[in-house]
């Protein structure tokens, strides 16, 4: 009857969520891009090229054209979900650099978490149990 108990402990643990209702999570990425010289003066109304990857053809295809504000800042809000592979090109007073931004929807290993925190609970239920029936 205990192994019973404790089998449907596990079976517990193991579970996962129960919800009586949906909710629906989206995104929207905005990138905030600094543009510094070495010495620390802000590269103000430097031009910046933003790219994204299209796999299809394996390039990168120029999405939009604007310049950082006066304190070398830009805020860009990407299309739809942001998701892709991303360039930057920012240039000014004869300087260039290249920014690289990967934003993916990929979800991360969660299952392994649910093993790990279950093996970690059972030891700590069978020595409660075991103490429970030496008795």
């Amino acid at each position: 009857m205990k192994i019973i108990a404790l089998l449907a402990l596990f079976t517990l643990l193991c579970g996962g969520v129960a919800s009586g209702h949906n909710m629906f999570v989206g995104q929207r990425v905005n990138v905030d891009i600094c543009a510094v010289f070495e010495n620390g003066e802000p590269a103000r109304n430097a031009d910046v090229n933003i790219y994204r990857y299209n796999e299809t053809c394996e390039l990168y295809e120029l999405y939009n054209q604007t310049v950082t504000d006066s304190k070398g800042m830009l805020t860009v809000a990407l299309p739809g979900k942001g998701t892709g592979n991303w360039r930057f090109d920012v240039s000014c007073a004869g300087h260039k650099r290249e920014l690289f931004i990967n934003i993916s929807t990929d979800r991360p290993e969660t299952r392994k978490a649910g093993v790990v925190a279950t093996a970690a609970v059972l030891p700590i239920a069978f020595v409660i149990w075991w103490r429970r029936n030496k008795r």
